[in-house]
């Protein structure tokens, strides 16, 4: 095995021979054309056999991972391929890298699972959403729901696999942090281009094939307006799960600013804050109070002493996004009220979220209140009558029930929870990382009341890649306290 990866004596005698092979192949090509197939496999896979240690360390495939889910935006390109499913980018390295992990935990002894400290709530999650499909088994072949449901269950089971290949291979806080800076670092990016698409209405991310030509555009995103103001899709599915995703971020960017001599992440901090607000959407804001709550009631001092940054922000916002901040007050305040615009165009199709409420409630108590009536089983596409919600929590309780809406309740108070400990342990001047973190996933929770969430892969993948860092942090947290714990004992 080492001397097929170029390691030791065998694996450098093995690359010289493979070096002087493909040289003298390129040579031969000169006299006789054909060599060149040979020669130039060989001399493209010499450089990758030496550096292949460097590109495949596990922080740098989380990296490029985070990097992929940034900036190829979901279901609007692909690769060609004759294959049943969408060759996506995020999928295909998606799906490699959990199978070299799979891999590297039967032959690599420095890999192992560990415990996330979130099993109860994942467990119930996946139990809820399994048992809801089986007890609707029925209902599923009349609707002929079954690729959908099969689809759902896949991608719920990736994002579990994700945050567990994060927990496994991370193990300090050191490269907790170096993923905390490419996210912020990669969301600062997105965050200029969303700021470039808002004032130019061009939107970079509709044209990768330019610099990516093996991939395959299946279509731009939709133009929105809000108040006479374009709302940007960047590299998103809809502006909402992109200001969704920024907002999560920005606490982390924050954090990563606060560090001695790190002033220059005030410039992601910046550039996340702006591109939550070119999308134009209530929920971002929504999701700004919930992690403004998190950093009052774990640090309320120092969260109260900081007020004052708000002004430049808004200077910033103003200035940079004209026009955004007139738009969301009357978004927030339109003629005759937010509650009846809200409650208008009664119906199952595309009707406010307060008027879906009452009706879906009704729904979810005549069918199975426990269970609900199927994980991914709406589909208002497929189902012309059917309500499109924009409230994940709703949907989550009609899809899995009271069982499945208390899971996900439960991962998000527990993983907070956790953080907020650690935070208290560090004392007022540390735990800044966890409180951003725990910042960020509260937003998530909160944003869920506000729009279909689980629907947009980009920001849900965010969740659990942050969930996962969050793991670490908290585990490490709990080793270090059972280890002290240990010596202790040992020393009376």
């Amino acid at each position: 095995m080492r001397a097929v990866v170029g390691a030791g004596e065998r694996g450098q005698l093995l690359s010289a021979t493979a070096l002087l092979a493909a040289m003298g192949a390129v040579g031969l090509s000169v006299v006789r054309p054909s060599a060149l197939f040979i020669g130039v496999p060989l001399a493209i896979a010499i450089p990758f056999a030496y550096a292949h240690r460097w590109f495949f360390a596990w922080h740098r495939l989380l990296a490029m991972l985070i990097l992929i889910i940034l900036f190829i935006p979901i279901k609007r390109y692909g690769i060609p391929g004759n294959v049943p499913f969408d060759l996506e980018p995020y999928r295909i390295f998606v799906g490699l890298t959990i199978f070299g992990w799979f891999v590297s935990l039967l032959i690599d002894g420095r890999v192992r699972v560990r415990k996330t400290g979130i099993e109860g709530p994942i467990a119930l999650i996946a139990i809820a959403s399994l048992l809801s499909d089986v007890v609707n088994g029925a209902r599923i072949h009349q609707l002929e729901v079954q690729p959908e449901v099969t689809k759902g269950l896949m991608f719920l089971g990736t994002f579990f696999l994700i945050c567990y290949l994060i927990v496994s291979v991370t193990k300090t806080r050191a490269q907790v942090e170096r993923l905390v800076e490419v996210l912020c670092a990669g969301g600062g990016v997105v965050g200029i281009f969303a700021l470039v698409e808002f004032r130019t209405r061009y939107n970079v991310f509709d044209h990768l094939q330019t610099v990516m030509p093996f991939l395959k555009s299946t279509g731009g995103g939709t133009g929105l307006l809000r108040g006479g103001e374009v709302r940007v899709f960047a590299s998103a599915q809809h502006p909402i799960a992109l200001g969704g995703l920024f907002v999560m971020l920005v606490p982390p960017a924050i954090y990563l600013a606060m560090r001695p001599g790190k002033r220059v992440w005030w410039l992601a901090a910046a550039a996340v804050t702006v591109g939550a607000m070119s999308s134009v959407s209530r929920t971002s804001v929504i999701m700004f109070a919930a992690a403004a709550l998190v950093f009052v009631c774990l640090r309320p001092r120092q969260t109260i002493r900081a007020w004052p940054l708000i002004i430049p922000a808004i200077v910033v916002i103003q200035f940079s996004l004209p026009g955004v901040l007139r738009s969301l007050q009357s978004s927030f305040f339109p003629q005759g009220g937010l509650v009846a615009q809200q409650s208008l165009h009664p119906g199952w199709s595309g009707s406010g979220r307060l008027t879906d409420l009452g009706p879906t409630l009704k729904e979810w108590r005549r069918t199975n209140p426990l269970l609900g009536q199927g994980y991914s089983t709406r589909q208002p596409d497929k189902q012309p009558d059917t309500a499109i919600l924009d409230d994940q929590w709703l949907k989550t309780l009609v899809e899995t029930g009271l069982v499945g809406a208390l899971g996900w309740l439960w991962l998000f108070f527990r993983s907070i929870r956790r953080l907020a400990r650690q935070a208290r342990e560090e004392g007022p001047n540390g735990g800044w990382l966890e409180i951003s973190l725990a910042a960020g996933i509260a937003a998530f929770a909160a944003g869920m009341a506000f729009y279909d969430a689980f629907s947009f892969v980009q920001v849900t993948v965010m969740l659990f890649i942050i969930l996962g860092l969050a793991a670490v942090l908290a585990g490490a947290n709990d080793r270090h306290t059972r280890s002290g714990s240990h010596l202790t004992v040992a020393g009376r």
